[in-house]
């Protein structure tokens, strides 16, 4: 009994150790991330790129844009969402959150263009009390902190954002509107 237990055992961890699924050589592409343009220059893809984003009722980060790489300002929202937090499961609350979109454009041989892009949801949450770092650093002495040094003076102080997902649905959308607002390649 002793043994086939442990051949059962053995058997679990030699799946998990190896995993389920087939291999099969290639990089998987996540849905939403890249797409390749035919016959299309880089320039002109940026061009649609903006107007795309634009649409999509995205603005520019003028200090974190350039030519082939545009970077959103964030857009935010408030939501009931889940979040991966246990008090979610609880009672789930209203939480602030901001999509931030980044797309990269860049000559992917000669003739074809590839445009990335990225957008990531995060959320507004609490900084945390500097008052008790120290007993996160192990050391048992009272805190040598002044109160007043942490406290939330402005807005952009008090708050701290977090990476939770990202949002394939959105970029896959600014891709299909950019192919919308690509014009057609010139007849050669």
């Amino acid at each position: 009994m002793n043994t086939v237990r442990n051949i059962i055992v053995l058997a679990g961890l030699g799946l998990i150790v190896t995993g389920c699924s087939e291999d099969t050589g290639r990089t998987r592409v996540l849905p939403g991330s890249t797409v390749i343009l035919p016959r299309v220059s880089p320039d002109r893809t940026a061009e649609a790129v903006q107007r795309a984003l634009r649409s999509c009722g995205y603005n520019f980060d003028p200090t974190r844009s350039g030519p082939l790489t545009l970077v959103t300002l964030p857009q935010e929202y408030t939501a009931k969402e889940t979040v991966a937090a246990v008090a979610d499961l609880v009672a789930p609350s209203n939480y602030t959150f901001r999509k931030t979109a980044v797309v990269r454009v860049g000559a992917a041989d000669p003739n074809n263009t590839s445009v990335s892009v990225r957008v990531d949801v995060q959320r507004r949450d609490t900084a945390p009390v500097a008052a008790f770092a120290n007993q996160r650093s192990g050391d048992d002495r009272p805190a040598s902190v002044d109160p007043g040094q942490f406290a939330a003076v402005s807005r952009d102080r008090a708050e701290v954002w977090t990476n939770v997902k990202r949002d394939y649905e959105e970029e896959q959308k600014i891709l299909d509107q950019i192919k919308i607002d690509l014009p057609p390649a010139p007849a050669k």
